[in-house]
């Protein structure tokens, strides 16, 4: 066996080497380069795969990186287990059947026993949003064809595929990542036929192969147009790319390979210093492109699993299911939407932070609509009102309601959500498009008064910034 899983990291690092240098200068030529965060990874992601002894130790290597999941060892181990457990079992109002468990491949101190089976932190997550595809996607099962974009090392695609709710899988990815999931799912699945293209005509002829494991470079991502997918998976991966990358993506969804069903979890409502903006300005675009022919079939934002008090050094996610409608579908007429927008915007009006809001929060006492200590995420909540308002019709007046909405959650701090930029950006658009009047004279005024107040904020001195205070606070950083 040790023998046969050298031969595998050989032949994993053989395909990556060949790639490499084409697909760095496919990044580079057609504008969809890396993000500074997983420019920042390759080196690590290579000394895992070329230090490796064999394949197993290529992926006992990678998993205890932070590359691709949110790990945990010793007593902060145990703890969010546990947790994970309870909001499970909480969440999904039963237990989750006894198939789930972690893969022994995975680093030792990342897992434990729990209830007799094999655990980690992050093997709560995937199992519930396998729970959450059985549940809400109608045939899904072994007859499905699963594609998904960015897998890191394919821990959700194992669950899918123990679980028979896809029967094929194919993986889109930048090369330092795909060979880790390519020596993970080929460790786990040695019966199953794999191909990991290498070329332009492999990948085309894979997608539209049999084999049951089909991993394809981003550098040759032309071929999976032709391709035909029931489902989707996009997880803590497209806000990690630039918003060109990011639309070219919501392009392929929406326009070339139009999937029966998509499941992704991405950044959403992300809090940033105006002094910090810039980076996350150009990357901010992962959860809003979406356009009226989906339909959502579940809708939460910070669910529960990112949210464990021992494991939630994370950013907050917007999860979604949704399904494809034909493009004659009634609910995709133009009327239909602009309808059903409206009465979401309606219904919102009719909240009362609204009218906390127009007063001033200083001028409201003893009030929960004040300083609210939870939120509702789901689809009863506002923000999924306002969410879905916009994506079916677009408007100044639900535009500037989500605008105002943010601004009350933020509870007059300095930081902006990263996704405020993209919200002012398409106001902005509109008006320069729109007839003046007294309501866009007032909305422009608004919007600069914004942006003056978040100048104000950049021109902070520096010594007053966060991070500079906790320093001199702490004694960090200094000398004294």
């Amino acid at each position: 066996m040790a023998g046969d899983t050298r031969a595998l990291l050989v032949e994993a690092q053989t395909a990556y080497c060949q790639i490499k240098t084409a697909a760095e200068a496919k990044q580079r030529d057609s504008g969809y380069g890396l993000s500074w965060i997983w420019a920042g990874n390759l080196a690590t992601a290579e000394r895992c795969l070329f230090e490796a002894a064999d394949a197993a130790d290529a992926v006992r290597r990678i998993s205890s990186t932070h590359l691709y999941s949110i790990q945990r060892t010793g007593e902060k181990l145990t703890r969010a287990v546990g947790w994970q457990a309870a909001n499970l079992r909480q969440t999904l109002g039963y237990e989750i059947p006894r198939g789930y468990e972690e893969s022994p491949l995975l680093s030792p101190e990342h897992c434990q026993m729990l209830d007799g089976r094999l655990v980690s932190n992050e093997l709560f997550r995937n199992a519930y949003l396998c729970e959450l595809v059985r549940r809400t996607i109608p045939g899904a099962g072994s007859s499905f064809t699963a594609c998904e974009l960015g897998a890191g090392m394919g821990h959700l695609a194992r669950l899918l595929l123990q679980t028979k709710l896809v029967g094929r899988y194919v993986i889109a990815d930048i090369p330092s990542t795909l060979v880790f999931s390519y020596l993970f799912l080929r460790l786990t699945f040695p019966e199953k036929r794999a191909v990991f293209a290498t070329t332009a005509a492999e990948a085309k002829a894979a997608v539209g192969g049999d084999a049951e494991l089909v991993f394809i470079p981003t550098l040759f991502d032309d071929a999976l147009d032709a391709g035909r997918f029931d489902l989707f998976v996009n997880t803590a991966s497209l806000g990690e790319m630039t918003n060109a990358t990011i639309r070219h993506w919501i392009d392929f969804l929406q326009v070339k390979s139009q999937p029966r069903y998509v499941l992704m979890v991405n950044r959403y409502l992300n809090p940033v210093a105006p002094f910090h903006a810039a980076t996350r300005q150009n990357e901010n675009e992962a959860s809003v492109l979406f356009d009226r022919r989906w339909k959502p079939l579940s809708w939460r934002y910070d669910p529960f699993y990112y949210r464990c008090p021992y494991a939630c050094l994370v950013a907050r996610y917007l999860e979604v299911i949704l399904e494809r409608l034909p493009e004659d579908a009634p609910e995709c007429r133009d009327e239909e939407a602009m309808t059903q927008s409206g009465t979401l915007f309606l219904d919102v009006i009719q909240e009362e932070w609204l009218a906390v809001a127009n007063l001033g929060k200083d001028g409201v006492v003893d009030n929960t609509a004040s300083h609210p200590f939870t939120v509702d995420t789901s689809t009863t909540g506002t923000l999924f009102k306002l969410w879905e308002s916009i994506r079916l019709h677009p408007n100044l007046h639900n535009i500037t309601m989500m605008l105002t909405y943010l601004d009350f959650l933020r509870d007059d701090s300095i930081d902006e959500f990263e996704e405020v930029y993209f919200y002012e950006a398409s106001l902005k658009q509109m008006l320069a498009e729109f007839p003046k009047s007294p309501r866009s004279e007032l909305i422009s005024k608004w919007l600069r008064r914004k942006e003056e107040k978040r100048q104000r904020a950049r021109d902070v001195d520096p010594d007053l910034k966060p991070r500079a205070l906790f320093d001199a606070i702490t004694g960090l950083g200094s000398d004294s």
